[in-house]
Formats: structure tokens, C-alpha cells, sequence
């Protein structure tokens, strides 16, 4: 999704020899595949997007899985970069990397100064390792090097499995089965209460060129959207834009994860990035995408 979107808008700037590699063309848990991959494409600026991400069940279910396998791809990546002789490096990493009983809004400085949300805990030490290696990369090599904290993201492009999804996915999927079967409600974890600020993916890739143009830029930056609604409010958003007649069940037996968790994006908005994307419009055209990926066979429909 991501990877997608940002490749789109560099090229809309004029951005050329855009490589965008893959877990279809690379494994980059494998040394040798992604040795492999920068000593052919010899990238001067790297976005390091890939990842092993996942739901709140996917990540619990799994968390060895999560754990190992984003070690693995930043280690085996960050490495063949600095050997290749990288200029700067955009790593994308996750709100879910800041304590759970963080002061709000969450800004870096609260980074490591409490224990993890349970549910993610593998997924988000994987991802402060990075952070910390690439601080250490700036130190010893002047690579210049940039994380940036997205929140919860959407788009074109997402991954719509009701068991590895993140929250809209999942919820337009179930909605939409709902439609199709006529269902008279769709159900939602939790009890609807906690609070997601969300953000469009086209809004990062707007956040990421920021970035790339200014060359003094280092350590960690938040890229939050300001638009914090509740999951029940995302919900009953998300029956609208796909015209799902019925209700909404709240299913109370499921976890919230963490109540709340907007970003201070400030610093980024200094550099003059503003999200465009509003909530009606970005579901609109997430949903007319999965439709199409439907029939094009790109996604299933869920059971």
C-alpha cells in the first residue's frame, strides 16, 4: 500500500530511477537476496516501508513470527546500505513504539520511558531497534537518517484479511460482507470507546517527499492526520461510504487495545506538510478500490 503511494507521488514530483521492490521480487529476510538487490539498484535514498505488520490478532497470535521477521528484514537491509555508501535513509516506522501510558499527544520524547501495549509489544521492539540503530548509523557514519511515526493508516492498496488487517480494512471487508448477505449488522470488536486519529496513505507519501527535500532532517518525527474519532465513529463512517443498511454490533468479549493515542505532528507541519484526505473521502476511494480489487481477483470476499 504504502510502497504504492509513495512511488506515485515521487513521480508526480519528477523523482526518476524509482525502484520499488517487493516481497514478490526480494526476500529481504534472505542476506543474499537483498545483497543482491542494492548491489544492482545502488540506491542513493532509501524508504525502508517493508515490514511484517498486522492486527491486534495477528500480532498476538503470532509474535515470535513478528518479532523475527522485522529483526531480520531492517538488519539485513541497514547493513547492505551502509556498505553500499547510502546518502539518506526514510525508515517508516509505527505509533505503536510509544509506551502505553505515554503523556498525550505522544511525541518522541516519550520514547522508552515505559512498558509497550501488550498486544504488539514483539511488533513495536522491532521497530525501536531500528530507531536506535539508525541514531547509532547517523553517529558513527553521517548517513543521514529519518523515522517517521505514522498513525493508523489506510488506502488503496491495503490488506484486507479479516485475521492479519488493520482496523479500516477489517472493518470495510466485514461491512461489505454484511451488505452482500443482507446481514442485518456487522460486528466490531471491542466496545467502540477507544479513540484512532487515522490517516490516508497518499498523506504519508506527501510526508515522506517532505522529507527527502530537506537535507538537515534527523531522529524521529510523527506524521498523524489531527483527525482522532472513535472506533465506533470510524465504524458508522465506514457503513455509510458502502451504503450498509443494517447496524453495528459491539462486541464487548474483544479487546480496545489502547484507548487513545493521538500524535504531536507539529514539528512536520512546520515544514509546511498538510494532509489533504479527509475520512469521507479517503473511504470512498479505499472502498472503490476494494471493489475492483474483487473482481479483478486481487482480494477475496470474507466468509
Amino acid at each position: 500500500m504504502v510502497g504504492s503511494s509513495v512511488s506515485k507521488e515521487l513521480a508526480r514530483l519528477g523523482y526518476q530511477n524509482l525502484i520499488l521492490s517487493n516481497s514478490k521480487d526480494t526476500d529481504l529476510r534472505n542476506q543474499e537476496e537483498v545483497k543482491r538487490l542494492v548491489t544492482r539498484t545502488k540506491p542513493t535514498i532509501a524508504i525502508l516501508i517493508a515490514a511484517k505488520v498486522g492486527g491486534v490478532l495477528a500480532n498476538s497470535s503470532m509474535p515470535g513470527t513478528f518479532a523475527i521477521d522485522n529483526l531480520l528484514i531492517q538488519s539485513l537491509i541497514l547493513n547492505e546500505l551502509i556498505e553500499t555508501g547510502i546518502k539518506k535513509i526514510i525508515f517508516i516506522g509505527s505509533s505503536c513504539v510509544y509506551p502505553k501510558d505515554a503523556t498525550l499527544p505522544l511525541e518522541p520524547q516519550s520514547l522508552l520511558t515505559g512498558p509497550l501495549e501488550e498486544s504488539n509489544k514483539w511488533y513495536a521492539t522491532a521497530k525501536l531497534s531500528m530507531m536506535m540503530a539508525l541514531d547509532g548509523v547517523t553517529k558513527e557514519f553521517g548517513i543521514q537518517t529519518v523515522t517517521l511515526m505514522p498513525t493508523n493508516l489506510y488506502g488503496p492498496g491495503d490488506s484486507f484479511d479479516l485475521n492479519f488487517g488493520h482496523l479500516i480494512p477489517s472493518l470495510i471487508q466485514k461491512a461489505h460482507a454484511a451488505k452482500v448477505a443482507d446481514a442485518p449488522y456487522y460486528s466490531v470488536w471491542g466496545s467502540g470507546k477507544a479513540f484512532r486519529e487515522i490517516l490516508y496513505v497518499d498523506d504519508l507519501s506527501t510526508a515522506i517527499a517532505k522529507v527527502i527535500e530537506n537535507d538537515h532532517l534527523t531522529g524521529a518525527l510523527n506524521v498523524g492526520s489531527g483527525d482522532e474519532r472513535s472506533i465506533l465513529e470510524i465504524a458508522e463512517a465506514i457503513r455509510e461510504a458502502i451504503g450498509f443498511k443494517g447496524y453495528i454490533e459491539l462486541d464487548s468479549s474483544k479487546p480496545d487495545g489502547v484507548l487513545r493515542k493521538p500524535l504531536n505532528s507539529e514539528p512536520l507541519r512546520e515544514l509546511g506538510w498538510i494532509p489533504q484526505i479527509d475520512l469521507k473521502t479517503g473511504l470512498m476511494l479505499t472502498y472503490e478500490w476494494y471493489l475492483d480489487a474483487l473482481k479483478s481477483g486481487k482480494v477475496r470476499e470474507s466468509i
